[in-house]
């Protein structure tokens, strides 16, 4: 072949890829998620910390420890799935698997801020496809007098007793990757 039937190949190649790139994020952008419809619980996930025995390695005698009971409290948030099928988007040399993904934000009832739990460093939850609800649990250490300690990337917060705390929930159809150009991870969708 010629350098001018290579040239106008590659020329169509790299048109061609491009139409489908840009068809595929149209047809990404037209396919917009119903709003979620969830439910957020608090529930108490206290326990015990089963009996432990061990021998003394000095007397050789069976040392029984009593385990502790733990104050716990989950905050579980049931979103019910929508109907979706993912697809695959080829960009330049990537390959990205589109999903339905959830974003979750909270704040205090009388709090005019809201915060952040996901952020796409971190990814995002998927919509589990094979049954009717998402699941995501929030666990930590529960006082009587302080409340509910919670460590969960964007959920770093005390909630005292009686407290009043509002949910959101985004569904997005997209992916996360990594954009060299905004130095860090994206959500696209």
């Amino acid at each position: 072949m010629t350098k001018r039937v290579l040239a106008t190949l590659l020329v169509a190649l790299m048109v061609s890829s491009f139409v489908l790139a840009e068809t595929l994020q149209r047809s990404m952008a037209q396919t917009k998620p119903a709003t979620p419809e969830f439910r957020a619980e608090l529930i108490d996930s206290s326990y015990e910390i089963p009996l432990t025995s061990s021998v003394d390695p000095y007397t050789g005698q069976n040392v029984t420890q009593t385990g502790p009971h733990v104050e716990s409290r989950t905050i579980e948030i049931s979103i019910k799935n929508q109907s979706f099928t993912p697809f695959q988007v080829e960009e330049a040399t990537a390959n990205w698997s589109v999903t339905l993904q959830y974003n979750i934000r909270w704040k205090g009832h009388f709090e005019q801020d809201w915060h952040e739990i996901f952020i796409p460093t971190n990814g995002f939850p998927q919509a589990n496809s094979e049954t009717e609800y998402t699941v995501i649990s929030f666990e930590g250490e529960y006082s009587f007098s302080e409340g509910l300690e919670l460590y969960y990337q964007g959920l770093i917060s005390t909630f005292p007793p009686g407290a009043q705390v509002d949910f959101q929930v985004k569904a997005m159809i997209g992916y996360v990757h990594r954009d060299p150009l905004a130095l860090g991870w994206i959500f696209t969708g």
